[in-house]
């Protein structure tokens, strides 16, 4: 069986019919069949696909359902850690029928669409960063180039979990999580992070795009 499962921030239900999925192959290193008799998920929010049905006899060097079992994770609240455990049962004694169930973590955060922004100089991130702006471009020629969503000052570095098994995280501002849940209209963004860098102060903008099911975990703008 794989490890523990660590999922990507997963935009909720609410938002749209958003989903992450991850292999989930449970393979037969022995040398006689395999009888599984349960494969489960304990907990909301995950489900399993392509699970075939029961009892599943596993030849030696085979994987369950050919390798296309897969774990969904399908968020409905916006939360920092959503977690269940997924179970196998198998026969482990023919003689007698006795069963032994081994448990994985399932662990995932739901979110909005949205993105989470760290600033860094030279690599390393700001304590403080003095303003972050993210604005939405329009492209409408009777409209400004650029609709300002949102301009915050005064911003610390946050550090988050970790919450096993997903490692911890570091961020100076978010959108669309527990800790602003102001949300991201599909488009075009350009996001400006200004701090001081060795006594001076140093602006610098980054781009990306987000669709309805969209979250950007890792924007990083690297002040020069």
């Amino acid at each position: 069986m794989p490890p523990d499962l660590c999922f990507p921030p997963t935009v909720i239900q609410s938002v749209g019919p958003c989903s992450s999925a991850k292999p989930f192959p449970i393979s037969n290193t022995g040398i006689c069949n395999l009888d599984i008799t349960d494969i489960s998920i304990a907990g909301g929010d995950f489900s399993l696909y392509s699970l075939p049905s029961f009892p599943i006899i596993l030849q030696p060097g085979h994987v369950v359902g050919e390798g296309d079992l897969k774990v969904v994770f399908n968020p409905t609240t916006l939360a920092r850690s959503i977690q269940a455990t997924i179970s196998v049962t198998y026969v482990s004694d023919p003689i007698t029928g006795a069963t032994t169930s081994i448990t994985r973590t399932l662990q995932g955060e739901g979110v909005r669409t949205g993105a989470r922004v760290l600033v860094t100089a030279g690599g390393v991130p700001l304590a403080k960063v003095e303003k972050i702006q993210i604005q939405r471009i329009t492209g409408n020629r009777n409209k400004k180039l650029v609709d300002t969503v949102e301009s915050a000052l005064k911003l610390t570095l946050q550090t988050v979990g970790p919450f096993a098994p997903c490692a911890q995280f570091q961020y100076q501002r978010e959108y669309g999580t527990v800790s602003n849940p102001i949300m991201l209209l599909p488009g075009s963004y350009l996001i400006t992070a200004t701090g001081i860098v060795n006594g001076r102060r140093k602006s610098l903008s980054v781009g990306f795009n987000a669709d309805t099911c969209t979250f950007n975990p890792t924007i990083t703008i690297n002040l020069p």
